[in-house]
């Protein structure tokens, strides 16, 4: 079974984190290394034909892009901190396993599945450069909405990377067609600026 780490950080809040010092997500992930985070996480060319088929979510993924910073105890505590977290975001926004899943096809559409709400659309990926955009299309007559991701593959892994704007912006989709409100203000722990977080998949 090939097993997929998606990081597309669908989170609308992350208010309540205890934690002494706060700031928001977008400027967390507003990180050069998150950037650079495919040079940590070194994958080989993605071929258009690795995408296919239905990937369903499993659990909450967070990963961190320093190789020091997981050598660390404090980086262990703080992923698993953020881990639990995160199952109480997703269950509120309908994300839990059987429940949330992508389809990518051969003809270059995709459906991402959210309960009984099935968004559509249609993506294209640069193998080179492993850049995958996905283009949602929330209703027949509204203009589609893009959103780009960095690919990885390692191994058997894959992780859909995303830095502050583009995750924002992806955030914004779903929250628009899934019309729950955004406007709460994500934070986490000041000063762990290495952190991704995300979705376990596997197909």
């Amino acid at each position: 079974m090939k097993r997929v780490i998606v990081i597309c950080c669908v989170l609308m809040c992350f208010g309540g984190v205890e934690m002494a010092q706060a700031q928001s997500l977008k400027d967390i992930l507003n990180s050069s290394k998150v950037k650079d985070v495919v040079n940590l996480v070194t994958g080989n060319v993605i071929k258009f034909s690795d995408l296919q088929g239905t990937w369903n979510y499993v659990e909450p993924a967070c990963k961190m892009t320093s190789g020091d910073l997981l050598k660390e105890a404090s980086g262990s505590l703080v992923t698993s901190a953020l881990e639990k977290k995160m199952v109480n975001i997703y269950t509120k926004l309908g994300i839990v396993p059987g429940n949330f899943s992508y389809t990518f096809s051969s003809d270059s559409t995709f459906t991402n599945t959210i309960g009984k709400k099935v968004l559509k659309g249609t993506y294209s990926l640069d193998e080179k450069t492993r850049v995958l955009t996905l283009r949602y299309m929330l209703a027949k007559t509204i203009t589609v909405k893009s959103v780009e991701v960095q690919l990885v593959k390692s191994g058997e892994q894959m992780s859909l990377l995303f830095n502050t704007e583009k995750l924002m912006n992806f955030v914004s989709v779903l929250s628009s067609a899934l019309k729950k409100s955004d406007k709460t203000t994500p934070s986490l722990m000041d000063g762990y600026d290495e952190i991704l977080l995300g979705f376990e998949m596997k197909k």
